[in-house]
C-alpha cells in the first residue's frame, strides 16, 4: 500500500466520530487536566485540522496536545462510532515526525533502544553500577544519578513489603486485643 493511501486510511479511521463525549471519562489524560484539548474529541479535531492543512505540523500546541496522549486506546471501547483513535493518532504522529526533527539527544536515545544488544548492555551496565552504592554519592549532582539511587533490585523490594506486612498484621492482633473484634474498647 503507498504512503499516500496509507496516510488517508489512518486518517479516515478518525471519520466516525460524532463528538458524542463518551471517551472523555475513559481518557486519562483528560481526567487528570480537565482540557478539551487533551480528550480523545478534542484530538480528534486538533488532527482532522492537521490533515486539512488549517494546522501547520510544527505548531507547538498541536505537538503538545498529541505528545500529551498515551496511547492507552482507553477511548476506543467506550466509543460507540467504532472511531479507531489509535490508527489516526499514529498516523498524526508520522505527519509530525516526518515534519519536524528531533534533537540529536532523542535521536541518540532512540538510536540505543532500536538494538537490543546496546540498551541490554547499559542496563546491566546501570544495574553493576548501582551496587557500588556510588549513585548514592552523586545523587545530588545528577538527576541520572538519581534515579538510579532510587531504584531497587526486586529481592530488596520483596523484603521490605514481607517485613511490611508483619507490622501490619502485629498492629492489627494488637488493636483486636486491645479493642475487641467490634473496634469497641473493652472494659
Amino acid at each position: 500500500m503507498p504512503a499516500a493511501e496509507r496516510d488517508r486510511a489512518g486518517w479516515a479511521a478518525l471519520d466516525p466520530c460524532v463528538h458524542c463525549g463518551f471517551c472523555l471519562p475513559a481518557c486519562p489524560t483528560y481526567l487528570a487536566t480537565g482540557d478539551e484539548s487533551d480528550s480523545p474529541r478534542g484530538r480528534i479535531m486538533l488532527m482532522r485540522a492537521l490533515e486539512r492543512g488549517e494546522i501547520p505540523a510544527n505548531d507547538p500546541a498541536l505537538v503538545e496536545h498529541l505528545d500529551a496522549c498515551l496511547g492507552c486506546r482507553g477511548c476506543e471501547p467506550v466509543c460507540p462510532s467504532g472511531v479507531a483513535y489509535g490508527r489516526g493518532l499514529e498516523t498524526a504522529r508520522e505527519t509530525l515526525a516526518g515534519a519536524n526533527s528531533f534533537s540529536l539527544r532523542a535521536r541518540a536515545i532512540l538510536a540505543v533502544f532500536r538494538r537490543a544488544f546496546l540498551w541490554r548492555a547499559i542496563f546491566s551496565l546501570g544495574r553493576l553500577l548501582r551496587a557500588t552504592r556510588i549513585p548514592d554519592l552523586a545523587a545530588r549532582t545528577s538527576f541520572t544519578a538519581g534515579m538510579l539511587a532510587s531504584t531497587e533490585p526486586p529481592d530488596v523490594i520483596a523484603r521490605r513489603r514481607s517485613r511490611r506486612s508483619n507490622r501490619v498484621a502485629d498492629r492489627r492482633r494488637a488493636r483486636r486485643d486491645c479493642f475487641g473484634p467490634a473496634g469497641l474498647a473493652m472494659t
